[in-house]
């Protein structure tokens, strides 16, 4: 923070009472250096030295601490549903973004592919939401199962539950994903017929 010149404080110190800072016995005031000044700041000037955040970016905050409290809710309560709504909105977010990223890169004009937003969005709520969902439950379970009967640290279950995930997980869960997004994709779009 950058200080104010001396006359400055001093005239502050002035207008905030800081009648105690000066010499009174003498018949020419003498001003103390700033650091040594003692006086009471009274309360209103106190409360408006600190600063006060917006009413619009304390609205912004709340509105966002009640989302993410209800959300967390949402994903006790109904846990395939709230993760299959949240993989469908990433889906569309993340396809859209794509969508708009490639036609900017190749200078072509932004078309939407609705059907292909609406075919990642349908993956993410019927397939990837509730697959990981249970994909993440077996993970944990391993984890505690390595704690239980091998008495494996929290960094040995870490890591064979990475393991697990990245060879297993991957041999599974990738090529089901693009069978699925082929099916859905045919299905939306009926190039099937």
């Amino acid at each position: 923070m950058r200080s104010f010149p001396f006359s400055l404080t001093l005239l502050l110190a002035c207008l905030c009472g800081g009648a105690s800072g000066f010499a009174p016995n003498t018949a020419k005031l003498v001003a103390t250096p700033p650091s040594a000044i003692t006086t009471r700041v009274p309360p209103l000037i106190q409360a408006a030295s600190v600063p006060v955040e917006p009413t619009n970016r304390i609205l912004i905050k709340n509105t966002l601490k009640n989302a993410a409290r209800k959300y967390m809710t949402l994903s006790e309560e109904k846990p395939l549903l709230t993760k299959g709504v949240s993989a469908a909105v990433v889906g569309a977010i993340g396809d859209v973004f794509s969508q708009s990223l490639f036609a900017y890169a190749t200078g072509a004009v932004f078309q939407w592919d609705v059907m292909r937003t609406i075919t990642f969005m349908m993956m993410g709520l019927c397939f990837k939401g509730p697959a990981l969902h249970a994909w993440y439950g077996f993970l944990g379970s391993i984890a505690h199962w390595t704690e239980v009967h091998k008495g494996f640290s929290e960094t040995k279950q870490s890591l064979t539950a990475l393991t697990v995930d990245q060879t297993i997980g991957v041999a599974i869960f990738y090529p089901l994903y693009f069978v699925v997004f082929e099916v859905f994709s045919a299905v939306l779009t009926k190039r099937g017929k």
